[in-house]
């Protein structure tokens, strides 16, 4: 299974959850115009980070997508094509959802940071949640990778420094990824800080209280109070894509406290058989400073009310 899939999952059960409500993000632009009738719907550009990345992509209301590298100063196609039926489906889903917005963020690395903006037109009334916007990046960034690996063969250069996968995965960074969840689960949050390597935004809207030098706290009250899942434990890692040199897509499944299979059911009162529970989950792992860290927060379950 390719982890490609597996987000498109995570990414549809993200939009059955988002009507929760969170902390919201975002502002509206106008909607432009491809040569032709085709909209785009979906504009993201991705630049720096340690293999110096510097990608485009532009997704049109059609389907039809185009995919470029910017190094150079112009853009250089790497490839195009039509989303899949079930990528059209997600696509369609958020922009009937989310009202336009567009958002920019730097990654928290002092060295090599990664900039990514994504511009979306989407047609709905709701506020796009920097959780939403975050879904909506992955879509993007796999679009992107699967247009690369398209007109990439044997681990032949995709144009933009990266490479396909090749080579075992190194150890450190599947103890990383342990580590950090057994961290959370025994309530060690200077351990799990210290293996963290993403942004504290969502955490510091929830939490505006607290200070983001407080990063121990942060952590807690994400667990003691937000409604993320710190008690789940790493059960098995079904598959790993990598990114990059120093970069790896685990996607795992969880142990609930009893052990059994921990399934992400419909939020707030769905009907369940219009969301069918997820079980499956995308996690990130870098090298960063000289040490691997996770760049997602455990599973976040919206209308869960926490135990203190």
């Amino acid at each position: 299974m390719k982890i490609k899939l597996l987000a498109l999952a995570l990414l549809l059960c993200a939009f059955l959850l988002g009507a929760c409500g969170a902390p919201t993000a975002g502002a509206p632009q106008d909607g432009t115009q491809a040569p032709g009738t085709d909209e785009i719907v979906l504009n993201w550009h991705r630049e720096g980070g340690i293999a110096g990345f510097c990608n485009d992509l532009v997704v049109y209301r059609s389907g039809a997508f185009e995919a470029a590298n910017c190094g150079s100063g112009q853009p250089e196609p790497v490839g195009s094509g039509q989303l899949s039926s079930e990528q059209m489906e997600i696509l369609e889903a958020w922009m009937e959802m989310l009202q336009p917005f567009e958002n920019d963020h730097r990654d928290p690395a002092e060295a090599d940071a990664m900039t990514i903006r994504l511009d979306f037109n989407g047609e709905g009334s709701q506020e796009a949640s920097p959780e939403q916007m975050q879904m909506l990046e992955l879509f993007a960034q796999q679009i992107f990778n699967q247009a690369a690996g398209e007109n990439t063969q044997n681990g032949a250069d995709a144009g933009d420094g990266s490479r396909e996968p090749s080579g075992a995965v190194p150890e450190a960074a599947r103890q990383a990824l342990d580590a950090y969840f057994e961290a959370f689960n025994s309530g060690s949050y200077r351990d799990a800080a210290a293996l963290y390597g993403g942004s504290y935004e969502l955490l510091l809207g929830y939490n505006p209280e607290i200070p983001i030098t407080e990063r121990e706290a942060l952590l807690q009250a994400a667990c003691r109070i937000n409604g993320f899942r710190c008690e789940l434990l790493l059960r098995d890692i079904v598959d790993v894509e990598q990114v990059d040199e120093q970069t790896y897509l685990f996607a795992v499944t969880f142990s609930s406290p009893d052990g059994s299979l921990f399934e992400q059911g419909p939020c707030c009162g769905a009907d369940p058989d219009s969301a069918p529970p997820v079980s499956l989950f995308v996690y990130t792992v870098r090298n960063q400073a000289g040490g691997y860290r996770v760049m997602e927060l455990p599973v976040y379950t919206p209308c869960r009310k926490p135990a203190r």
